[in-house]
């Protein structure tokens, strides 16, 4: 049996967009895009999605154009991104999937003591899994997404001007 290859793509993109599209600073918020195509003259069954984000990053929202989507905390700092069930369980021929998921940048990592620095990397990649006959778990695939990075950068404030007027000064002030 030949099954045909579904596809999956994952894109990052920053609030603010730097020049090359994929750097953020602290605080800016991040939004993740990954998007599952069902191939032609086939259908998904048990289809489900999961997400590792990266600890550094706090999650703010998640949506699904299929079924339910929900975000937990590990106690590491990353957060688990998962959906499956309604809709997502059953996707016919030709369905593409879209997944948003948005985060921000945090100024420390979880343990709070080691800050997030300029040219830190964030690496993420999210994966649908799926059945190709109906729940029978040996017919089981998966589609692993682009890994998509965003590296941490810090505005470099190099053009500081200090100047002094002696014009009437208070004794004390300097």
């Amino acid at each position: 049996v030949t099954t045909p290859v579904s596809t999956s793509n994952k894109t990052v993109s920053a609030e603010f967009t730097s020049t090359d599209g994929d750097s953020a600073q602290i605080g800016e918020e991040l939004t993740y895009t990954i998007t599952f195509s069902v191939p032609a003259n086939t259908n998904t069954y048990n289809t489900t999605f999961l997400d590792t984000i990266p600890d550094g990053l706090t999650v703010t929202s998640q949506t699904t154009t299929h079924g339910a989507i929900t975000a937990t905390s590990q106690g590491n700092g990353t957060t688990i991104i998962s959906a499956n069930g309604g809709t997502l369980d059953s996707l016919p021929s030709s369905t593409t999937v879209t997944v948003t998921i948005k985060a921000t940048v945090d100024t420390f990592y979880n343990n709070g003591t080691t800050p997030v620095d300029n040219n830190d990397i964030f690496y993420n990649t999210g994966f649908f899994r799926w059945n190709y006959i109906k729940d029978d778990s040996n017919t089981s695939r998966t589609a692993i997404s682009d890994t998509t990075t965003a590296t941490i950068y810090e505005p470099n404030l190099t053009n500081f001007d200090k100047s002094t007027s002696t014009a009437n000064p208070v004794a004390g002030n300097t």
